[in-house]
């Protein structure tokens, strides 16, 4: 009787998505199928998809369990290592292929499961393939350090925004805007300001999409932009790119971007004056509740002297600040002192000797 065969494919790394190593796997293995004389029951392709790391390979396991029904009985691969590189994968589709009597062709040499020979030699194999897994990983490791402490920019992944592809050269329209940002930042703003800020004037992150508060907040406290390397997240030297924004404006960027009170989700504001009025009698401070059978109330502190409906006290004071506002002087009361860079420049300052200070406390 023809076995049914299915392929199977994977390669580690496709960034681009061109898929030209699994379509080279395939032609192989549909030459070493034909030769063992099996019908292709079936393809199973995890294209840049590692067998090291221990994520889920939803092909491999749609093999599994198409052996497991038996709607295929035999395995064709390019090699062995393409099918697991885990000893403990191994053991399982060993043991599977025995209860099964799974057949296993490989482009690079056939193992025959069925035998204690064969399965010693994938068993020695699927060994030496981790070994060879854990020294590259040992040399990658070492090869990242030794570029961190060489100050050179860190290599591959999205680009950082604000720089070049290759990390070494400034792009200066991105740069005035990180700068734009951090000035915000120092000068009060919120981090869903900035985002909205950028969105509505259509600056795009490095990907092209939209600003949200994490990437904003994630670029803000980035020490990139400051020419500070960073190794496992902890800052190690200077680096050998031109910084946007000099050492003392980020460390005073993380100092108030670290204040506990920036993370506190308080409760909205039910009453537009609790806390804020005062009783006329005895200058006591005016309190919003709710009583069964009134509704809001507005009461002193004392309970001895006011007591209104907070719906027309409300109504009252909104006319009123209406009216204030309407007039032609209103943009007035909100004109920034003429000292107003001054104080900024010293609030930007002060953070940056906090964050100082407190770093040398903790060394």
């Amino acid at each position: 009787m023809t076995k049914r065969a299915g392929i199977y494919l994977r390669i580690s790394s496709d960034p681009d998505g061109k898929r030209l190593g699994v379509t080279r796997q395939l032609e192989d293995c549909e030459k070493k199928a034909a030769v063992m004389g099996w019908e292709i029951a079936g393809v199973y392709e995890d294209n840049d998809r590692s067998a090291s790391n221990g994520k889920r390979r939803p092909e491999y396991e749609r093999l599994l369990a198409d052996l497991e029904a038996k709607r295929v009985d035999a395995v064709v691969v390019w090699d062995l290592d393409r099918l697991t590189r885990r000893p403990i994968e191994l053991e399982h589709f060993m043991d599977l292929a025995d209860r099964r009597k799974v057949a296993l062709a490989s482009v690079g040499g056939d193992v025959d499961l069925a035998t204690d020979n064969g399965r010693m030699f994938a068993r020695i194999k699927g060994a030496v393939s981790r070994a060879e897994i854990e020294r590259k990983s040992a040399r990658q490791t070492r090869a990242n350090l030794q570029r961190a402490e060489s100050g050179a920019p860190p290599a591959g992944g999205r680009r950082c925004f604000g720089y070049s592809p290759n990390g070494s050269e400034v792009i200066d329209a991105e740069a005035a805007e990180i700068r734009k940002a951090v000035d915000a930042l120092l000068a009060g703003a919120s981090i869903h300001g900035i985002a909205r800020d950028l969105n509505e004037r259509a600056v795009r992150t490095s990907t092209g999409a939209t600003w949200r508060n994490t990437e904003v907040r994630a670029m803000l406290r980035n020490p990139r932009y400051a020419a500070l390397r960073v190794y496992q997240g902890e800052i190690i030297g200077k680096g050998s790119w031109p910084p946007i924004i000099d050492e003392d404006t980020h460390y005073a960027v993380v100092a108030v971007l670290s204040q506990p009170e920036r993370h506190k989700a308080g409760p909205p504001r039910r009453y537009l004056l609790s806390g804020l009025a005062l009783c006329g009698v005895c200058e006591a401070r005016i309190y919003g509740v709710t009583e069964k059978h009134k509704g809001p109330l507005y009461r002193c502190e004392s309970r001895k002297h006011v007591n209104r409906r907070a719906e027309d006290v409300e109504h009252f004071v909104e006319r009123i600040i209406i009216a204030r506002l309407s007039r032609p002087d209103a943009a007035e009361l909100f004109a920034l002192p003429d000292k107003s860079d001054q104080v900024a420049a010293l609030r930007e300052d002060e953070a940056g000797i906090r964050a100082r200070l407190d770093g040398l406390a903790e060394a």
